[in-house]
């Protein structure tokens, strides 16, 4: 059975969606996101030479143009032999995808809950030294990257179990003449007019914005010791408390607790990293008005219902910080990561 895929979901957890912001003036259309990142980002981690691939259909899964992708990458054969003999590399199956997308309803808002709140409030206090670290160093307040980690994945809770190689690796296959072939009626039927042309542009569009995480996938694989089909995250590829995309990881990630390594999972890197990636995309932290607030947060996700959900419940996060309702504090639990190994870095901001 075909997956049609009516909105993409990206960034940063996390689920992103191109919508027109409420208040503000975001980006016109994903492509001008300065969060892009350029295949040769990921591709020069690898051999330059293209690779050999002596994998047979059977084994390739159907996933042949792909697999040819990667290793003219530089992605070795024995990684290759790895992502697509593994037992939970699907069968690949072109993706219909929705070549003129909208933002897509989410209830949002009902987060902004005192239950809600109430979670975030104790994560606060379990890490309430790493939280006023990290605004002081990135001038972005503490309710605002609060309300973002709990939004995304109620303060680590969940995190998500899918594969995000697989994931990010349908997304990045869209370019492909199959999922062209099968997504021309679905948009034909659904946007009457719409040209070949445009829907084949999306498609290059999705390859090109995805396959450079599909490649940060392998990269941080390698580090960790694992299989890159092993990396867990959510069903649009994102990972950690954060839900950042792989290739945000190495851009954005930082080492919160000075520990030598990046870790997504661990609370006190999650917080300065969702700092540093507000800070990268404008936050000042002075006399910022709502507008220049919604386009900052806008970059995190491209929900207008998302962004004005997080400045809510920072508002209400601020108020109930200065006044907080009773809350049984209790010792911090380290969040299972399963066989992940952090990697190790050299200094706070920046990966290898």
């Amino acid at each position: 059975m075909k997956l049609v895929i009516e909105q993409i979901v990206f960034i940063f957890l996390l689920s992103s969606f191109w919508a027109a912001g409420v208040g503000a003036e975001p980006p016109t259309s994903w492509e001008k996101t300065p969060a892009n990142l350029p295949v040769a980002t990921m591709a020069s981690e690898f051999n330059t030479r293209r690779q050999a691939i002596n994998l047979d259909d059977a084994q390739l899964k159907g996933w042949n143009i792909f697999a040819k992708r990667l290793a003219q990458e530089g992605v070795s054969e024995e990684t290759l032999k790895d992502i697509f003999l593994h037992k939970k590399m699907s069968q690949y199956e072109p993706l219909v995808f929705n070549a003129r997308p909208t933002e897509k309803h989410i209830p949002y808002r009902k987060r902004n809950s005192l239950r809600e709140r109430t979670n975030a409030l104790t994560f606060y206090h379990e890490h309430r030294r790493s939280f006023i670290a990290a605004e002081k160093e990135y001038q972005v307040p503490v309710a605002v990257i609060l309300a973002i980690l709990q939004i995304e994945t109620q303060c680590g809770k969940f995190t998500g179990e899918d594969s995000i190689f697989y994931r990010l690796a349908r997304l990045a296959s869209s370019g492909d003449a199959e999922s062209i072939k099968e997504s021309y009626p679905f948009n034909l039927k659904k946007h009457p007019g719409i040209t070949l042309s445009e829907v084949k542009k999306r498609a290059l569009y999705l390859e090109g914005e995805f396959l450079p995480h599909v490649l940060a996938t392998i990269k941080y694989a390698n580090q960790q010791n694992q299989n890159p089909m092993d990396v867990k995250g959510s069903y649009g590829g994102a990972m950690g408390l954060p839900q950042f995309l792989p290739g945000h990881y190495f851009t954005y990630g930082v080492d919160g607790d000075n520990d030598g390594k990046v870790d997504l999972l661990n609370p006190p890197d999650a917080v300065f990293s969702v700092a540093n990636y507000l800070k990268y995309f404008g936050w000042t932290g002075v006399n910022m008005s709502t507008t220049a607030k919604r386009n900052v947060i806008w970059n995190y996700n491209h929900s207008a219902d998302y962004v004005s959900t997080v400045l809510a419940m920072a508002s209400n996060l601020d108020k109930e910080l200065k006044s907080p309702p009773a809350i049984k504090v209790s010792k911090p639990k380290k969040i299972s990561r399963g066989d992940t190994k952090p990697q190790k870095i050299k200094n706070r901001h920046h990966l290898p």
